[in-house]
């Protein structure tokens, strides 16, 4: 049996404890002409938000708030929230976000790269690892060697100087932007590039490799956490739209600042164009730069 329930305002309907939190309820606001379906676009706060859920404004809070993935209704979603971004994880009471642009195109980076663990290094004795990169067709075998003594962080930088000295150039996005890092007693592999076929890692021998228990390259991958609705974009005070601001705003800062666009030319490079931090300080385009991006 349903139940149908009628309040002067949104304060009654939330003190009303006898009302139904399933489908079956159907509650309106008179005060603001609202019909609201429970157990349909169910909100909650920061603290309670999960992967696959929806992050949306609330105009009437002027706060982010989430709506639950699985009561998700754009169609009753109400005017007073608007949607912005998809949770593809959480990290502690960390909340990391795409913006609904990216998560439906899936033609834009996101901040965090895809990283493997590689270990088993003979550092006494030196050796040579063999890695295999991309997948078939494209997979190819790269070999680095390191010197007796070398501590992790001349492994990182053997494989560094080898995935860029070569052709291909295996640090360039177009064929994985593979980098390493060496942290703690591994030597962190990670790729930034959304071509699939690059974005694959396997150690052929030297070393072994340890992955993350969930092992999803979002940089390549969709995690079924695509929702309904409207692109919502953010425009810029310059006129120009933009859906970056759906980023995790600390992990976007630490991978443009490294990661964006070199200039090639005079500026300015467009108003949507991420500059890297670099082209600041050492390109021949410093005071242009800093001009135009002021």
């Amino acid at each position: 049996m349903s139940q149908v329930n009628k309040y002067a305002d949104r304060a009654a309907y939330a003190s009303d404890t006898y009302r139904l939190s399933t489908l079956s309820a159907v509650s309106l606001i008179a005060g603001d002409n609202e019909i609201i379906y429970d157990g349909v676009n169910v909100v909650v706060g920061k603290d309670a938000a999960a992967t696959g859920d929806c992050a949306v404004y609330d105009k009437t809070a002027g706060a982010i708030r989430f709506v639950k993935g699985a009561t998700l209704s754009a169609a009753q979603l109400p005017e007073s929230l608007a949607p912005l971004a998809v949770v593809y994880a959480r990290q502690g009471d960390k909340v990391l976000i795409v913006s609904l642009d990216n998560a439906i195109n899936g033609n834009i980076q996101w901040a965090g790269p895809y990283e493997v663990a590689l270990s088993g290094f003979d550092l006494t004795a030196g050796g040579t690892i063999v890695l295999k990169l991309g997948s078939d067709p494209v997979a190819a075998e790269v070999s680095i060697t390191y010197t007796a003594g070398a501590t992790l962080a001349d492994v990182a930088s053997a494989i560094n100087a080898t995935l860029k000295g070569g052709t291909p150039n295996y640090s360039s996005a177009d064929y994985g932007g593979w980098a390493a890092t060496a942290a703690d007693n591994f030597v962190v592999m990670g790729s930034n590039t959304y071509n699939a076929s690059r974005a694959a890692i396997a150690v052929v021998s030297g070393c072994t490799i340890r992955r993350t228990p969930e092992d999803i390259n979002y940089q390549t991958t969709l995690t079924g956490v695509l929702i309904e609705g409207v692109i919502e974009y953010v425009r810029r005070k310059n006129g120009i739209n933009s859906s970056f601001a759906g980023c995790n705003p600390e992990k976007f800062l630490q991978y443009y600042s490294a990661n964006g666009t070199v200039p090639k030319s005079n500026v300015p490079l467009g108003s949507a164009t991420i500059v890297n931090q670099a082209s600041f300080e050492t390109s021949e385009f410093c005071a242009e730069l800093r001009a135009a991006y002021a």
